[in-house]
């Protein structure tokens, strides 16, 4: 039974984490409001997360951050500041959410999973909306971000939920997308390669 409990929140962990990679503030504000609740059990370090001050921030960042990625060159903005938001987020929601541990190993492995995890979505989402500004001068970005809040909020509800899905689906598209980016980059580099043998001729 333990052992159950201990594979269900890291599986919780891992999921909530990926959708950190798209969505920074938005996962750790659901949990904390689950954990208000009662619904979510967390970490007795971690029960701060459901306190009325921390709800307030992680709400009105939530929204801020969803705002200002519509707008052009705050959304650039905001991907480039990701890469140290991103992983903090996905540390904090895997070591709250995987209550069985010792707090400090808890923090440990929410840097070294659940940080290295949102590092990883949102290193690949920030490659889609660079090729989204360069291809289509971002008029194609406010699109990209409307489905990356919904695929934030369903990959949010799809944890909570059905935790084990949300991980191995998590995982699955992690892999898909990293073959995915590889081969456009390739692809991209070949286009610049030959644009520029033409301009040298």
């Amino acid at each position: 039974m333990e052992y159950a409990q201990i594979a269900l929140q890291v599986a919780l962990g891992i999921s909530l984490s990926a959708c950190a990679g798209l969505r920074a503030f938005l996962p750790i504000l659901v949990i904390g409001v689950l954990t208000k609740l009662g619904y979510v059990q967390v970490g007795s370090s971690f029960q701060w997360i459901a306190g009325t001050p921390a709800l307030i921030i992680f709400g009105t960042a939530t929204v801020v951050e969803i705002a200002a990625d519509k707008v052009p060159v705050l959304d650039n903005f905001l991907d480039s500041i990701g890469v140290f938001i991103k992983p903090a987020a996905g540390t904090v929601l895997f070591s709250t959410v995987v209550a069985k541990f010792d707090p400090l190993i808890a923090l440990t492995l929410g840097l070294i999973v659940g940080g290295s995890i949102s590092e990883l979505v949102h290193h690949k989402k920030a490659f889609v909306r660079a090729g989204s500004t360069m291809f289509t001068a971002g008029t194609g970005n406010g699109f990209l971000s409307a489905l990356e809040d919904v695929a934030a909020m369903a990959g949010t509800a799809l944890a909570v939920a059905a935790p084990y899905l949300a991980a191995v689906l998590a995982i699955f598209l992690i892999i898909i997308s990293y073959f995915a980016v590889k081969q456009v980059s390739k692809f991209i580099t070949k286009i610049f390669m030959a644009f520029n043998r033409k301009k040298t001729q």
